[in-house]
């Protein structure tokens, strides 16, 4: 999805992610093709951890003018 959004011509994308190795590699890829890539380290479940890194991003990044939650758990079996 990141790709496609970046192909299309948004000027930057900010990652948010738990997990810091999927993010880096993730951000490394895409940097590599040419992108604006920023990323925080964020845990989506915690509310306060929200809110402190939406206004981190706010204040390092300027406004977001799209925002796309792909977060959420899957269990199988």
């Amino acid at each position: 999805m990141a790709r496609k959004i970046l192909s299309l011509g948004a000027a930057k994308m900010i990652i948010w992610d738990i997990n810091r190795e999927n993010f880096e590699n993730t951000t490394n890829e895409l940097k590599v093709s040419g992108f604006n890539i920023f990323y925080y380290q964020v845990d989506v479940a915690n509310l306060e951890q929200v809110k402190q890194t939406a206004q981190k991003v706010k204040d390092e990044e300027g406004m977001v003018d799209i925002l796309i939650n792909y977060a959420g758990v899957v269990v199988c079996g």
